[in-house]
């Protein structure tokens, strides 16, 4: 499937499809989609293929052709595209090409939507529902239907958004009684688009009570769990820290016992010492005393006593009287 725009100096413009000649393109959802851009120039022009509603440019390049292809066409293709050309000297020219892309009504993930809903009952109350679809062409109102626990009659609207092929499903759903609450189908044609819930508000209230509730319950479980991990980290922190500390205390009072013992064992190796020389000490002064003793009693006796060998009288050498004759009386007078 081709698209071939031309242009010449004449601003003559040809749009080809499949060899067919057409202004606007109508394409299914999934065929094959080209686009071409042809321009005579010389020097060779600028070409720029563009969407107008995004203000995307999808391709550029310098030359005589320019080609775009998506293998699928989406409904989201829907689009006005425009050629542009610009080369120096020359005015600067454009086409615009309407794609239209045909899709089946859909759910549109993309847009706002609710699906809790919340209300009282009574003869007059109704339900405001407002359900996002994609769809070109647009649906008919009449072909959409909700089914729900009763069968209702409600009134629909649709309203077309910024481009062709999104819209907006409007319901007003009745709630009469409480028999009218629970979960409701949008369906269009017999094909299912959504459901929605819609609860009584005295049980949506309790719902979100519980809800808030579970939440703040689990923020305070979440809690109690940091404080209890924080707990237990500084425990085993102190833990290690006493355990450090203990390590540390037994090293510094092993080395200072070990010190201590050094110290009484160097002094006691130099108070062995000091005695092991004050006994010699003593040892050899006594010794020298004897001796001294011994000389000075064999002095004397070598001295002062010896025997006479010719006689028995022993007399001391040096140390003695020599006897003799005594001298004369000294006279007296007879009384």
């Amino acid at each position: 499937m081709y698209f071939i725009i031309f242009f010449s100096d004449l601003d003559d413009i040809l749009l080809y499809m499949n060899g067919e000649i057409k202004s606007n393109i109508e394409l299914n959802e999934n065929a094959p989609l080209r686009i071409s851009c042809q321009v005579d120039g010389n020097p060779a022009p600028t070409l720029r293929l563009s969407r107008s509603h995004s203000d995307t440019e999808l391709r550029k390049m310098q030359g005589t052709w320019l080609n775009y292809t998506l293998n699928t066409v989406q409904c989201t293709d829907t689009d006005t595209y425009k050629c542009s050309r610009s080369s120096t000297g020359v005015s600067n020219t454009n086409k615009v090409i309407n794609i239209n892309v045909l899709c089946n009504t859909r759910f549109d993930k993309a847009g706002r939507f609710k699906s809790t809903y919340g209300s009282k009952s009574g003869i007059d109350t109704t339900i405001n529902v407002a359900v996002p679809i994609i769809a070109n062409p647009p649906p008919q109102s009449s072909d959409f239907k909700w089914d729900g626990p009763v069968q209702v009659s409600a009134r629909t609207t649709i309203s077309t958004g910024d481009v062709s092929y999104k819209h907006v499903i409007e319901s007003f759903i009745p709630m009469k009684d409480h028999t009218y609450f629970g979960n409701y189908t949008l369906s269009y044609k017999g094909q299912t688009v959504t459901i929605i819930t819609i609860n009584a508000e005295d049980n949506l209230l309790e719902n979100s009570s519980m809800e808030s509730s579970g939440e703040v319950a689990s923020i305070s479980y979440i809690i109690a769990i940091s404080l209890v991990s924080i707990l237990l980290g500084l425990t085993w922190f102190m833990v290690a820290m006493f355990v450090v500390y203990d390590r540390r205390y037994r090293n510094i009072h092993q080395k200072s016992n070990y010190g201590e013992e050094s110290t009484q064992l160097q002094t006691q190796n130099m108070t062995h010492h000091y005695d092991d020389l004050q006994g010699t000490d003593v040892d050899q002064l006594e010794a020298q005393n004897m001796t001294q003793h011994y000389d000075d009693v064999q002095g004397r006796v070598e001295e002062g006593n010896y025997t006479d060998l010719k006689g028995d009288n022993t007399a001391a050498e040096g140390d003695y009287t020599e006897l003799g004759q005594c001298d004369p009386e000294t006279p007296y007078e007879e009384l």
